[in-house]
């Protein structure tokens, strides 16, 4: 017995392929028959309408493609229905969960920043902010009356970046959704009686003859938008 000869080049490795197969099949010629037949009959059986050999139907018009995809995905379906449902019940108790404890995780904070904004501006914002500007009209020599204005700046101030900083925690753990929008109201209540009582500071440094005319004429942020009471959702 010698060594196998070698196949150099790709023609010579292709005709030896072909040599190996026509061998194997001139061995096995009664047994790969009678496999195919064994084959067709039970094919057969399973459908006696469809053709044993042949290339699949093509489906030509936009009709006859829609009606064999939805008969492949009803076929599918039935061929997997319970393992699309566990799957899918699976999913949606993921998902279910996760939501709920998003939820659950976030209302307190949410809630607290509220009631910390509640107990500073009272029931409204419009009422806390005119209380600044009363005070400051009749007590203008009083450093005090600037001091509270500081005050309630910094207090607010506070409340906005605990606010913030929720909103960026929210978005990176659960997303978009109801979270979301809770933790955006309390940034945004925060912020735009934040932005009234700054404007209030600001015309006060500018002297009280200025600020009494300017709120004489209604001139000031929250004399000019609309109330923005803080009510806890």
């Amino acid at each position: 017995m010698g060594r196998p000869r070698l196949h150099n080049t790709e023609e010579e490795k292709t005709e030896a392929a072909r040599g190996y197969r026509r061998a194997y099949y001139a061995r096995q010629r009664d047994k790969l028959t009678r496999s195919a037949q064994k084959r067709e009959k039970s094919q057969g059986k399973q459908d006696s309408n469809a053709p044993l050999v042949g290339r699949p139907r093509l489906h030509r018009t936009p009709e006859e493609k829609t009606e064999a995809a939805r008969s492949y995905r009803r076929i599918y379906y039935e061929r997997h229905r319970n393992r699309i449902l566990a799957k899918n019940q699976e999913k949606y108790h993921i998902r279910d969960y996760g939501n709920k404890k998003c939820r659950s995780h976030w209302a307190r904070p949410c809630d607290e920043i509220d009631a910390c904004l509640q107990t500073l501006i009272g029931s409204s914002s419009a009422v806390f902010v005119e209380g600044l500007c009363t005070y400051f009209i009749s007590n203008p020599d009083n450093a005090d009356s600037s001091h509270t204005m500081r005050a309630a700046i910094d207090a607010l101030e506070d409340l906005r970046q605990r606010a913030q900083s929720l909103v960026e925690s929210v978005i990176e753990e659960c997303g978009t959704g109801h979270d979301l929008s809770r933790t955006q109201d309390s940034v945004f209540r925060v912020r735009r009686i934040l932005t009234a009582v700054e404007d209030v500071f600001a015309h006060a440094m500018l002297g009280v003859d200025y600020f009494v005319e300017a709120h004489g004429q209604g001139k000031l942020k929250h004399q000019i938008t609309l109330d923005n009471t803080a009510v806890v959702p």
